[in-house]
């Protein structure tokens, strides 16, 4: 494995959304950073994938449960049980949050197949699909943030996606909710810096990492415009650079910052400006394992998400 060189040697870091494909980009750039490594699942299948497919781990812990809000507080208290104690969260919502299956990991949006208005649902049901993504986010924040404040060096960071034309009504909302939650708890974590509100806020760093990239292309897309590597990795390590940043500046003022990243050339940015312990021996996959048998070509067996 990498050098354990960097500040996160021996830090732990929960991933919480699942392990679909932004999930495991996070857990690879974050392993190679030295932390030990939280991730959850409702399935154990992937879970158990995505032990393999990272060369097996001893850092790499796995939990069975949901992040959603019926299931919470249940894992986490598996979560603390395994890890005792939790230095950074980075939750991502490349969670299939509207699933009713028995698999929470998938890709980074809600099909965006709408067959009709966001006016034709009842009320009840609006009120529900609106708010799932950032019900899971919210239930995580309020498990994590008070036993990390007071903690030097302690994150949560909010790995976010943006919202375009081919978003649905449901994902649109859902997303823009979880971008108010990370912007309150960011002014809160300012507020308790500037000693405004006192015990009343939780005080811990918080970041969100928006994208503003298509992750989730098809084979004529990355054939179309190939990228070296897949974006998820890029995620990963920008996300695992970020995190390391702010563990090294604990004293720092600064309370956290919205990254926008909308560009592969503001990717290639911001992997400079917080860069990660990558070393030779441990190269990233081009492909997960299920994307293998998406692609048609041998040329298109080059190409990443």
């Amino acid at each position: 494995m990498a050098s354990l060189v960097s500040s996160l040697a021996g830090k732990k870091v929960l991933i919480a959304g699942g392990v679909g494909t932004i999930g495991r980009g996070l857990a690879r750039s974050l392993l190679q950073s030295g932390a030990i490594v939280v991730v959850n699942s409702r399935s154990q299948r992937k879970l158990d994938q995505l032990y393999e497919d990272l060369g097996r781990p001893e850092r790499l812990i796995m939990i069975n449960g949901t992040m959603m809000p019926s299931g919470v507080e249940e894992t986490m208290n598996e979560v603390y049980k395994r890890a005792d104690s939790i230095d950074h969260v980075v939750a991502h919502c490349g969670v299939r949050w509207w699933s009713r299956d028995s698999d929470e990991t998938n890709i980074t949006s809600l099909p965006s197949a709408a067959t009709s208005s966001i006016t034709s649902l009842g009320l009840e049901e609006f009120q529900v699909q609106t708010r799932m993504l950032v019900d899971m986010h919210w239930g995580v924040a309020a498990q994590t943030l008070p036993m990390m404040a007071g903690r030097p060096g302690t994150s949560f960071t909010f790995v976010t996606g943006g919202t375009n034309i081919r978003s649905s009504a449901l994902q649109t909302m859902n997303t823009q909710m979880v971008w108010g939650l990370a912007e309150v708890l960011r002014s809160e974590a300012a507020a308790k810096a500037a000693n405004m509100r006192g015990d009343c806020v939780h005080g811990v760093r918080v970041d969100e990492v928006r994208i503003q990239m298509k992750v989730d292309r098809d084979p004529k897309e990355r054939a179309a415009e190939p990228r070296a590597r897949p974006l998820s990795s890029d995620i990963g390590d920008v996300v695992a650079g970020l995190v390391s940043a702010g563990a090294k500046a604990a004293a720092s003022a600064e309370t956290g910052v919205l990254h926008h990243i909308a560009s592969a050339e503001e990717m290639k940015m911001k992997k400079l400006q917080y860069p990660t312990v990558v070393s030779p021996e441990d190269e990233i996959p081009v492909l997960w394992h299920w994307e293998k048998s998406k692609l048609m070509t041998p040329d298109s067996l080059a190409l990443g998400k």
